[in-house]
Order: C-alpha cells, then structure tokens, then sequence
C-alpha cells in the first residue's frame, strides 16, 4: 500500500495548478483560491455520489453551475502561451471523420472548440452540456450548429433514436456517475444510426487521478471526476451496450510526425485495442500508485484512453451475433 505525499502549499501547490489548469501566469491565482477549489470540488463530488436516479440530473447541474460560478477562472481564463489553433488541436478528429455532410453529437462540449469547428466544416452538429452555464454562450450556426442542454446519459430521451451517424465525448465519462454509465453507453447507442460510431476519450485509471485530486498528490480522484476507467472496463460496458467492434486510437505526438513527415495524426485498430488490453493486464502486477503511475505518465501509453466504438450495420447483425449458436 502506497502512501500518500504531503499536500503542495504555497509556490509549489500554485505551480501546480497553474500547469494543471493551464492558467495564465499573469492570471492573478491565490493559495486561497486553490484550497477553495480544492474543498468546493469534494463537497460537490460527494453530494452528486450520493444523489440517486431520479433527482441525479436536477443534483448534477445545481453542482456544475456552482462549481462554475465560484470558480469562474475555469470557465474564461485564456493562456496566449499555450493557446492552440482549433485546427491543429482536434486534428485527430478532423482525419478519423468520414467527410461532411453527417450528423454529429457531442456530449459534454464545454466552451465549444470542437463542435464550432466540426459546424464550420460542413458537418450537421449539436453541441450539449449539462448546466447552460458552462456552454450556453455557443452560439447557433444556422443549419449546421444547434445548442441543446442534457444529462449525458438518457440521451434518447432527448434526441430521435438512430438519428446521428457520430456522438463525440472529449474527457466526460469520468463526470458521470458510476451508476449511470452503463445508461450512457446505452443512451448513445440508442441515438446512433446503424453503422455509426461513437468516439470517446477519457483519462486512464492507471495514470490518475486526472482532476484536481492530482494537485494535491492524492491516489485516488476525490473531486469531480468521480470514476476513471480502463479499457477492460469499457470493453464490458460497450458490448453490453450492443456496440459489436472497438477501435483504439493512438496518437502520434507532433514532433514525430514533423520528424517523420507525415500528415496521418494516429494509428488505430481492433489489433491496437487488444494489444492495450494485454499491456493493462501486464501492468496489473506493478505497485499501483508508484512504478504503474510512473510508467503510464512517462510513456503516455496508458495515459489516456481513445476508442472509436462501432453500431452493427443493421439489428440482424447484431442479433445473429449475440444470439444465433456457432455451426
């Protein structure tokens, strides 16, 4: 069993923050601030744990609209030194999508980047969040953008079943409550048509804590993200769902590929899907919280987690797999 390290105070613990946050150094942060951040986060994390299914939704955005107007630094902060063009920071999105015109959905778009870029290139996109707070400055692009408010899970409830050929979520399953996230898997399965997919990406448990729990040295997420997963996790949940084939997504990081010149930004496959599934079996045997951590956040090999995970091309195909007995 691993012990914790003493919790960063003063320069170190804004520092910390600084570079977790990606706030601006001439952002006037205090100590105060963080520690504030730091109490609002797990009392809020605690409160969603303990709501339950019928009050979850009404629960969850009275805590994101809190947690937002409180902290309102995360929801407006702009840092010109790591400001990244749209283009160059969703590349990987840009080239795993087939070409416009299709139907997206996010989950969870946050101040927008993604979806405006995806409107602007001709696709059909709506952008969702779960407070309006949080995103409802994006603004209506006309025929290609709409803006709508979810839970992140019961999404047939809120959109037409088989009506989007992708559903995208950028880091938002870890936001989710345990309980619901089998309805999540579910919910986007519902709204997808056949043959679409659902592109997803969320921190690695192996490397976490990935939320503010990792400012202050701790083993476990005790903030707003309230489960990280792994990808033997995901593969339970997605099949479960009906989805019939997973795909993960590597990305190749920008100074190798200008080294190597080339345009592709990942490789991906069932194969690389499984070859992560086997490193994550390997690496069951490390200590937990000192050479698997060190090894996960070094290599960034089970950083984070990218999957593209697939609807049957039609219900027959799904059914005969699940059901029909091998001849």
């Amino acid at each position: 069993m691993s012990r914790e390290s003493a919790e960063p105070r003063g320069k170190e613990l804004l520092c910390r923050y600084r570079e977790n946050y990606k706030i601006a150094d001439n952002y006037n942060l205090t100590e105060d601030m963080v520690l504030n951040h730091w109490e609002l986060e797990k009392n809020l994390a605690k409160t969603i744990l303990n709501s339950n299914k019928k009050n979850r939704w009404e629960i969850v955005s009275k805590c994101y609209t809190e947690l937002y107007e409180k902290l309102s630094w995360l929801n407006v902060y702009v840092d010109t030194k790591v400001s990244i063009p749209s283009e160059e920071l969703y590349f990987d999105y840009i080239q795993l999508l087939t070409k416009p015109p299709k139907k997206i959905y996010e989950i969870g778009s946050g101040k927008g980047g993604l979806i405006k870029l995806l409107s602007n290139m001709g696709y059909l996109c709506k952008g969702t969040e779960i407070t309006s707070l949080r995103g409802g400055n994006l603004p209506d692009n006309g025929a290609f953008l709409s803006w709508g408010v979810s839970d992140g899970v019961h999404l047939g409830e809120f959109e037409t079943k088989g009506s989007y050929d992708y559903v995208i979520s950028n880091h938002v399953i870890e936001h989710l409550h345990p309980d619901d996230i089998l309805d999540h898997f579910k919910g986007v399965f519902k709204i997808l048509n056949f043959d679409g997919a659902y592109l997803l990406k969320t921190p690695h448990r192996f490397a976490g804590p990935s939320d503010v729990s990792r400012v202050f040295k701790k083993t476990e997420c005790m903030g707003m993200h309230l489960k990280e997963y792994t990808y033997t996790e995901l593969k339970y949940l997605t099949e479960k769902s009906g989805f019939n084939k997973i795909e993960a997504v590597l990305v190749i990081p920008k100074n190798l590929r200008r080294l190597l010149r080339i345009r592709r930004a990942f490789i991906k496959g069932t194969w690389l899907f499984y070859l992560f599934l086997y490193l994550e079996f390997v690496m069951q045997i490390l200590p937990e919280y000192s050479l698997r951590k060190f090894f996960c956040r070094k290599t960034k090999l089970l950083f984070s987690i990218f999957l593209i995970v697939k609807k049957p091309k039609s219900l027959k195909v799904n059914l005969g797999k699940c059901f029909l007995p091998k001849l």
